[in-house]
């Protein structure tokens, strides 16, 4: 790049806080900002897909919305449509409920750098699982009467995460509920088969092979977990993820829903609600997903299934997503 290019370049980042002057015109140095980016692999990830994917799917959005009006699948998301425009694929004969997970499953390197990215964006401030389980109403060591353990305050004698990855919320939960006795983590097989038992919960820890779009749930369990799952799909797809899971429940069963809860928009707080409706036009973007007001959520359990019944929703302080607490009646 021509020097004076790379100057205006550095400055505009300059006066956006990434990196510093060290001699106005001639040199910078790091900052706090910038060594982040040459210092951690996974932020740079994360800016690969903010500035790569995010961007191309946006150019799109308009045309999506107007080349496939309502549809809520994930092949005709802004993002999908860009893709095949890139690779001069016909939209007529793609395949709609193939998504960008699909895309990235055959691009090793690309689905590395998303995991890296979502493995990054759940330490990130107001992610932390530790928001889920001072939230959740079990007790440290809860009381496992067979007869009471779905109540409210009773700590679940086993419990299933559902998108579980590696097992980080399930292991958590054991580690601070010593009353859970068991714990399973479901995700696809390809997940499953690396994933590893820390030997510390070598005998309440399990994994299994599950596709929550596919298969009726076979797991029973006093409570099921969703942390960070339903935003990637629209309401079809989210009801089709719990008729499955309503397939293998009992009455009184509980889940718990790890998620967004899109408060109503605010007169004066604007920069909570640009990011809150930032991020769920990102989820239709990239995905055809959504984030979800408490009406969402109550109209989406209703539609997939009139049993389901929002007990609660606890929004934690300092937390992004909310800790939603549903009981599926008889």
């Amino acid at each position: 790049m021509p020097p004076d290019d790379l100057r205006r370049v550095l400055q505009t980042a300059i006066a956006y806080r990434i990196f510093e002057e060290a001699s106005p015109d001639v040199s910078v140095r790091h900052n706090a900002v910038s060594a982040l980016f040459a210092l951690v692999p996974n932020i740079r990830d994360a800016m690969g897909l903010l500035v790569e994917d995010n961007p191309n799917g946006a150019r799109r959005f308009v045309e999506s919305v107007r080349r496939f009006p309502g549809s809520g699948e994930p092949g005709h998301s802004a993002l999908m449509v860009a893709e095949r425009a890139e690779r001069g694929l016909d939209h007529a004969v793609a395949d709609p409920s193939k998504g960008f997970f699909d895309l990235i499953a055959d691009d090793p390197p690309r689905l590395q750098r998303f995991r890296n990215t979502m493995g990054m964006s759940t330490r990130a401030p107001g992610y932390a699982v530790s928001y889920f389980l001072d939230a959740v109403p079990w007790g440290a060591s809860g009381d496992n009467d067979n007869n009471n353990n779905n109540n409210t305050g009773r700590c679940p004698a086993r419990i299933v995460d559902i998108g579980g990855a590696g097992g980080d919320l399930c292991a958590q939960i054991l580690r601070r509920y010593p009353g859970v006795r068991a714990a399973t983590s479901l995700d696809l097989p390809e997940v499953v088969a690396t994933a590893e038992v820390p030997a510390d919960l070598a005998r309440r820890l399990r994994f299994a092979p599950y596709n929550f779009l596919s298969e009726p749930m076979a797991h029973d369990a006093d409570a099921y977990l969703f942390r960070h799952i339903f935003h990637d799909w629209s309401d079809q797809y989210a009801m089709r993820i719990l008729r499955n899971l309503a397939a293998g429940l009992r009455a009184g069963a509980r889940v718990w829903i790890n998620e967004v809860v899109l408060p109503d928009l605010s007169p004066d707080k604007h920069v909570g609600d640009q990011r809150s409706r930032g991020a769920d036009l990102l989820m239709k973007v990239g995905f055809n997903g959504k984030e979800r007001s408490r009406r969402g959520w109550e109209a989406v359990l209703a539609a997939a299934d009139a049993r389901f019944r929002i007990e609660s929703i606890v929004q934690p302080e300092g937390a992004t997503d909310a800790v939603i607490e549903v009981v599926f009646g008889a």
